[in-house]
């Protein structure tokens, strides 16, 4: 393999790694932003749009497309039923933030259970034909590859323009920022929250829906890439979407490269250094405020 072909396979792998935390990570963060709960059940929304798809696909023969958006309406439903029915209860009852991610620890475990009973333990692939491929400079390219990053890239700016340029992005971003001054200026902080959420959740569960077309889905998956968008967004900063797209992109890099140079078992290991490193030397994280932490 010449130097070109190595460099461009390296910038596709980042690029395709990065889409998958980048997804996860916009989901974390506005699940967090506006629950302040370190959202660990954010895996549920993303493998059931992952198994939703699967579901649309093989017994419906429905095109991919189409059964995309379905994984991400059942993110968004499901997103909506965890903050109503636990931590809605739990912010009700001031409970610590110890407690919300025990909660969210036991919705995610209690789900996968739930998805393990009905699905079973084995990994469901999706076999609806070959995926239709280029070869540009000796590298494989796939339509998988180009929906991934393609989503991401088109999620980002969607986003962007909706919460600058939106009435609803200007409440959402006051919301998560000082709820108690949203409330007392007449605005309903639980309308705004449920939007936030579920589209949080939406994201995810689109995540999972691509995931599954591409490697599968099993009942366990939602944990590490959870993780890993929540380590984008600490890596990112406090900021809905800039943050979350930083920070994934520093670990697309990261595990990329990992995975060149060493082996796939390194790169949870070295994306966990880099969180480290990164924090200890600013922990505002790359861009903007700490993450968590209120802006004034």
């Amino acid at each position: 393999m010449d130097l070109d072909t190595y460099f461009i396979e390296v910038i596709k792998n980042c690029l395709f790694q990065a889409s998958l935390i980048f997804l996860l990570g916009i989901g974390f963060s506005f699940n967090y932003r506006t629950t302040r709960v370190f959202h660990i059940a954010l895996g549920i929304p993303f493998v059931a749009g992952g198994y939703i798809t699967y579901l649309v696909i093989t017994i419906f023969n429905i095109n991919e497309p189409l059964a995309y958006s379905f994984g991400a309406m059942s993110g968004f439903f499901i997103g909506i039923l965890i903050d109503r029915t636990v931590y809605y209860w739990l912010d009700k009852r001031e409970a610590s933030s110890s407690l919300r991610l025990v909660a969210s620890l036991g919705v995610y475990f209690v789900g996968a259970g739930l998805f393990a009973l009905i699905f079973g333990n084995r990994m469901r692939v999706i076999t609806n034909g070959e995926s239709s491929s280029w070869k540009w400079n000796g590298v494989i390219i796939t339509t998988d590859d180009i929906i991934y990053i393609g989503s991401a890239l088109i999620v980002a700016l969607c986003l962007s323009i909706v919460l600058k340029r939106s009435k609803l992005g200007l409440r959402l971003q006051a919301g998560a920022d000082n709820p108690q001054l949203f409330q007392a200026l007449g605005y309903r902080l639980v309308v705004i929250r449920m939007i936030a959420v579920g589209l949080g959740s939406a994201v995810a569960g689109w995540a999972g829906a691509l995931e599954s077309a591409r490697n599968g889905i099993d009942p366990y998956a939602g944990l590490p890439i959870v993780i890993m968008g929540a380590v984008a967004c600490i890596l990112g900063g406090n900021s809905f979407v800039t943050g979350p797209l930083a920070g994934a992109l520093i670990l697309g890099m990261a595990r990329t490269l990992t995975t060149q140079i060493f082996s796939d078992r390194w790169i949870n290991t070295v994306s966990y250094l880099i969180l480290f490193l990164l924090v200890w030397r600013d922990p505002r994280g790359v861009i903007g405020s700490r993450f968590g932490e209120d802006r004034e």
